[in-house]
């Protein structure tokens, strides 16, 4: 691909993720001036719940996909993710009682303990997309038409009826429809290129074992971004309305370098193992300098959009920002050694078990520092995890890249 080529391919990246922020900055702000910070405290929980629970429907493909998809023909992108529908379907089974009954038990304390459930119903079955496809074939322009666009016009439709009714259930409702639309939209592209489609238990099972390694990284990474909000309402912390903001701040800058992650998982790849390494190197330089300079402006930047978005009623302290800006420059780099570089390499079980040692170590630190120093102490307990997966990461990517 040439250099213009290259620069129109990560512009056109960039449109989902510039859509999906401006639509979630304007969410966030209607959510708490309409319901209140309680209510969207419950819809922060309530996503958290449900965004885990999807990821386990997803079993591993949204993190491997993309870089398998990238390595494939047309006709085959098409048929590797055909592959992947009917086991998710069967996990969809599986997750969707599951999830609802968590997200009721974690629930924040007060009067919106179904709304929390609903809205971790309406997200499980994401697991089920086909962003992976889309991202892997190189192709933005599939992702901006046939997730973003839709994603987008359902939440600004969904706000429009919520400012009129005041019922958010309305609001998540939408989403739930456009989710099942999206996977509507990505089954009928494969089908176009003649790709079978098999919902058998015995397909699914073997192509569930394939995904182990792929399945710890999923269940890791997520679980370290959804469960500590979980922990959080668990130990009915007060604070709680301000950590999720603070989360969801920090999640929308991560995610405004998603395309970018996106691009090194399909263009790092090449069957030169020097050129592959020299691709790493450079990229590895971008992607630290990025983390730090995002993470200082983050900590300058918190408190100002925390009191813009929720109408001066949440103001987020530096010690809350200051962790979670920690936090934010480690989640940059891990997006790029653990999600872009490691596999490019073919190390997918180097990349598992970074994330499985810094679950298991990690979550505990978090409740720990919830039931010992509130707010501030989860925050540092999630920083911590992610400097656990950053290090063991960056050890085994430097090791890998001296032996070859």
């Amino acid at each position: 691909m040439s250099q213009a080529g290259l620069r129109r391919h990560i512009a056109l990246s960039f449109g989902p993720t510039v859509l999906a922020l401006l639509t979630g900055l304007a969410a966030v702000p209607v959510i708490l001036s309409t319901l209140g910070p309680a209510a969207w405290a419950a819809v922060a929980v309530g996503q958290a719940v449900g965004y885990f629970s999807s990821q386990f429907v997803g079993w591993g493909w949204s993190a491997v996909g993309a870089s398998a998809v990238a390595a494939r023909d047309p006709r085959g992108q098409a048929q590797y993710v055909a592959d992947s529908v009917g086991p998710r379907l069967w996990l969809l089974g599986l997750a969707f009682p599951i999830g609802c009954a968590a997200a009721y038990v974690v629930a924040p304390p007060g009067d919106h303990v179904w709304l929390c459930v609903a809205q971790a119903a309406a997200l499980i079955p994401g697991g089920l997309n086909g962003m992976f496809y889309y991202t892997g074939s190189s192709r933005p322009d599939l992702t901006i038409l046939f997730d973003a666009v839709p994603r987008a016009a359902a939440t600004v439709i969904g706000l429009v009826v919520l400012v009129a009714t005041k019922n958010m259930f309305w609001y998540i409702a939408l989403q739930f429809v456009c989710d099942l639309l999206l996977v509507f939209f990505f089954v009928r592209r494969a089908e176009s290129f003649g790709a079978r489609f098999d919902l058998g238990r015995r397909h699914a099972w073997r192509m569930l074992r394939q995904q182990r390694a792929a399945v710890l990284i999923t269940t890791a990474t997520n679980a370290i971004g959804s469960l500590p909000i979980t922990i959080v309402s668990a130990f009915r912390l007060p604070a709680i309305a301000t950590y999720a903001l603070a989360d969801r701040i920090r999640g929308y800058a991560a995610g405004a370098l998603g395309p970018l992650v996106g691009t090194a998982q399909g263009r790092l790849h090449s069957p030169d193992r020097a050129v592959l390494h020299h691709r790493i190197r450079v990229a590895l330089r971008v992607w630290t300098c990025a983390a730090v300079v995002v993470a200082v402006g983050f900590v300058f930047a918190a408190s100002w959009v925390g009191r813009l978005l929720s109408h001066n009623s949440i103001r987020i302290q530096p010690s809350i920002a200051i962790p979670f800006a920690a936090t934010l420059a480690l989640v940059i780099m891990t997006d790029f050694i653990g999600g872009a570089a490691l596999l490019a390499l073919e190390r997918v079980h180097d990349v598992a078990r970074s994330w499985t040692f810094a679950a298991v170590v990690g979550l505990p630190l978090v409740a720990i520092g919830a039931w010992a120093y509130g707010t501030t102490g989860a925050a540092v307990g999630v920083t911590a995890i992610q400097a656990i997966a950053a290090a063991w990461q960056w050890w085994r990517l430097e090791a890998l890249l001296r032996q070859e």
